[in-house]
């Protein structure tokens, strides 16, 4: 079965591409620990409604394009991430790729452009299939002043069996502000949200339901059980044609609940309305044993256009027991010139146990903030485990007030920590304690609500820097993309974070403690010879760098330079295959003078080894195998 799918699947992108049509492009990496803020610039969409029809749409952001309403307003130097957030559906019984391309351009004074990076992703697929995702390209901006950035974006897609592909490119020009010293690095509000859905010059047709999480109160804490049931997709291409399907999902899941809980049942829904496209579409959520019921319809709108949501149908159970829950969803899309004058529709069923337990347990509430600013922390992960040993229990994210309610939790004492991720915060163990050694016992019992394990979580600090290339000429400026970097502590040598770097060679590594520490640049897959800073070949060499709280330890720069390397292959003389595979062996470069062992390798499956990144210089290259079973050898014999 595996084999005829890659063929099935290799089949289909030979067919799809044809060759010169469409090039398979993989975006830049992105390093490990980002710190920079992220501003959504676009929506692009792509829909194989058929074998032979698909539709493409931008959607590109309406904030942050005059001076007065920037889309950013940060310090000079702070790295920031465009994103585009693309998504492509393949309806039912259809086939075909969808291509998403992010551009980003600098306006110059005198109106010529400057590239600053490019993102792109191709996507292929078989219907029914969501695949979504984003394009990120980082910027950093050093003048101050007023910048004007022009995003471009481009979407294009072809149905499996469609006679040409369908494109669609769009270009906004936003504006950024670039302040000379310190600055709070405030953003758009509506395009910090990376979920953010208003269409450009166009008002959503009526509020959109919201789920309310309550605040943590005294006991008994009812808790509200998310469960998403479906995401909707209805796209419209054209007045003639429409597109739907449901995704559901969670089917035959079980949910386990206590008396006085409810579950909250959700369905994400999205309606696209395609260029030169109208009709009318319409989502429902229903639980059948309640008969509770919420629709949202959109009507007789006109592309492009689109509109995303949640239908909620909140279901309380106040009874111990054991109880099966259908929830029925149902889109459909009604076209002015359609064929059918049922229009297309899709319902599905999806089944759900939930078991209901006696009486509630106990809980855990606080609230996570920031040391620095008091204000809250949203999205931090916070974590319960049994105090001793240490048994993970529990997780849960705090929420917008930055309050978080871990439920269900038995007597006994517990171990709290809140672990930011791509916050510039430490972690931190109640009761501010930077380590689970020193953390304080939560007491909780069972039926009670242990309140006020706060957080104010410490700003991290920064390391950020650039890797070029060290080509001896000091008017010759080249980058280095994908560098690895490791940051280590100076006094036990012990490596606390890493990333890699950009391809514009800039690198940054946040939520470092306030100490000393050394950091290092290399990547043998790239052949570079690597090194601590600042310029040194050991670590026992490394210059220290200092980290305070909250501050950024800037220009930590690097220049590599590419290395030689030796390569060979490592036999047995006698090939005793039942005791051991012939991969086994360990091969090293040591200094032919000193006798320092400057770099090292292992042999692959077939005995080859490759030891990369080797200064200029004349090496002894020595075998050896850690088992014993083999006598060690000096080339040449």
């Amino acid at each position: 079965m595996k084999t005829r799918t890659l063929i099935a699947t290799a089949l289909l992108v030979a067919a799809l591409l044809g060759g010169a049509a469409v090039t398979w492009a993989q975006g830049p990496g992105e390093p490990m620990r980002p710190v920079h803020p992220t501003l959504t610039v676009a929506h692009p969409r792509a829909g194989i409604a058929t074998v032979t029809e698909a539709g493409v749409e931008n959607f590109m952001v309406g904030e942050g394009i005059t001076e007065e309403d920037p889309l950013a307003t940060l310090p000079a130097r702070r790295r920031f991430r465009l994103r585009s957030a693309y998504e492509a559906v393949f309806f039912p019984f259809t086939a075909g790729w969808a291509k998403f391309e992010l551009e980003v351009w600098r306006i110059r004074d005198d109106g010529t452009r400057e590239l600053i990076g490019a993102d792109q992703k191709l996507v292929v697929g078989f219907g029914p299939r969501l695949k979504s995702g984003g394009l990120h390209v980082d910027v950093q901006l050093n003048a101050p002043g007023v910048h004007f950035l022009a995003i471009v974006s481009r979407t294009s897609a072809r149905a499996i069996a469609a006679s040409e592909t369908v494109v669609d490119e769009d270009e906004v020009i936003v504006v950024v502000v670039i302040t000379g010293g310190e600055a709070t690095g405030a953003i758009v509000p509506a395009l910090w949200n990376k979920y953010s859905t208003r269409p450009v010059g166009r008002e959503l047709p009526g509020p959109l339901p919201l789920l309310l999480t309550p605040t943590p109160t005294p006991v008994p804490v009812p808790a509200i059980r998310p469960f998403r049931v479906a995401n909707p997709r209805a796209h419209i291409l054209s007045p003639a044609l429409g597109a739907v399907e449901n995704f559901d999902q969670g089917h035959g899941q079980t949910i386990v609940i206590r008396v006085g809980d409810s579950v909250n049942f959700q369905s994400g829904y999205e309606m696209v309305w395609f260029e030169g496209a109208t009709g009318t579409a319409t989502t429902s959520l229903t639980i059948l044993r309640w008969e509770d019921r919420q629709e949202q319809e959109f009507r007789d709108l006109s592309g492009p256009y689109r509109v995303r949501g949640v239908l909620h149908v909140e279901v309380p159970f106040h009874d111990p027991g054991i109880f099966t829950i259908v929830a029925r969803i149902r889109t459909e899309v009604e076209t002015p010139l359609a064929t059918s004058a049922e229009g297309v529709v899709d319902e599905d069923e999806v089944e759900v146990r939930v078991i209901v337990l006696g009486m509630p347990q106990g809980a855990i509430a606080g609230t996570v903030t920031a040391e620095d600013t008091g204000l809250p922390l949203a999205g931090v992960p916070v974590y319960v485990a049994h105090f001793d040993p240490g048994r993970p229990v529990a997780e849960t994210r705090t929420q917008e007030d930055g309050s978080y309610v871990v439920n269900g939790l038995k007597t006994g004492d517990y171990m709290v920590w809140a672990a930011p991720e791509e916050q510039n915060y430490l972690p931190e163990y109640y009761d501010d304690a930077p380590t689970r050694e020193e953390a304080d016992p939560v007491h909780v019992e069972e039926g009670e609500t242990t309140s006020d394990i706060d957080f104010a979580l410490t700003p991290g600090g920064i390391i950020s820097g650039h890797v070029i290339e060290d080509t001896g000429l000091l008017t010759l400026y080249v980058p280095l993309g994908g560098v690895h970097i490791k940051v280590g502590d100076y006094e036990t040598n012990r490596v606390v974070a890493t990333t890699r770097t950009l391809d514009d060679g800039t690198y940054a590594v946040d939520q470092l403690p306030a100490g000393t520490y050394w950091v290092h640049a290399g990547n043998p897959e790239m052949n570079l010879i690597g090194e601590y800073w600042d310029d040194k070949p050991t670590m026992e060499e490394a210059d220290p760098v200092e980290v305070e709280v909250g501050q950024e330890t800037a220009d930590i720069n690097f220049a590599l330079a590419y290395g030689g390397s030796i390569f060979g292959r490592v036999l047995p003389e006698v090939s005793p295959i039942s005791v051991t595979p012939i991969f086994a062996f360990k091969v090293e470069a040591q200094d032919f003078e000193t006798g320092e062992v400057v770099g090292k390798a292992k042999t692959d499956r077939v005995g080859y080894y490759k030891i990369a990144s080797l200064p200029e210089g004349v090496y002894r290259v020595y075998a050896y195998d850690d088992r014993g079973l083999f006598i060690p050898e000096y080339y040449d014999d």
